[in-house]
């Protein structure tokens, strides 16, 4: 009976257990493990007609599984998530994500978005035109007093969530001194836009008032 000679072909065992151990290391290099990023949500394709009256969330987290070596890479980490709108109706939508439309690298698969949903309220868009009043500050000259004012362009188009829109029948102007004038003038303004709730269209628009002064009549009766 021959006995078993562990230096017998020694190089040949010692290369064996070489590819072994390097086979072994590929293999455990290779586990899948999961990496966390933060991905932004993009919204299309609302439909023209709608509006979403709810402030919406701009990114979630994601899991995604690869190779332990395959270290996320810029694609990975700055990846966004389409939203269709197409969908909604009016009143409350509870949009759910969909994994398939996430352009996703090679090597990466999905674990878990959060959130998995996103809830929004929906409004039937509405459009308006107002008018536009004048807003002046001061008083003229002590023997003048206002006889006519005139606002170009006199009204404006806004569109917005109906709810808002349907409360809405005039924009006020900022506010025009006239304080100590002695002749009528016209001035150059804007609209006032502080916590308004709907769309001005043309935005940025300049208005003219025209302020017309007369002489008062100090007559007695």
């Amino acid at each position: 009976m021959n006995k078993f000679n562990f230096f017998e072909n020694w190089h040949l065992k010692l290369l064996s257990i070489v590819i072994a151990f390097l086979l072994w290391f590929y293999v455990a290099s290779q586990k899948s493990i999961n990496y966390t990023i933060s991905a932004a949500f993009t919204y299309v394709n609302l439909p023209e007609t709608l509006i979403i009256t709810d402030r919406l969330p701009q990114t979630a987290t994601m899991v995604l599984q690869g190779a332990r070596d395959a270290s996320p890479a810029v694609s990975v980490t700055k990846l966004e998530i389409p939203i269709n709108l197409s969908d909604l109706k009016a009143g409350k939508n509870n949009v759910k994500i969909n994994q398939n439309s996430i352009n996703i690298p090679d090597g990466f698969k999905v674990v878990d978005i959060t959130p998995g949903f996103i809830e929004m309220n929906v409004e039937k868009k509405k459009k308006k035109t107002i008018g536009i009043v004048g807003k002046l500050s001061g008083e003229p000259d002590n023997n003048l007093e206002i006889e006519t004012i005139t606002i170009t362009p006199n009204t404006v188009e806004i569109s917005g969530a109906e709810s808002n829109v349907s409360l809405v029948s005039e924009i006020k102007t900022m506010a025009v001194s006239i304080d100590g004038i002695t002749k009528s003038q016209k001035f150059e303004t804007s609209l006032d836009t502080e916590n308004i709730h709907f769309e001005i269209k043309p935005e940025n628009l300049k208005i003219n008032v025209e302020v017309k002064l007369k002489q008062k009549n100090n007559l007695q009766q």
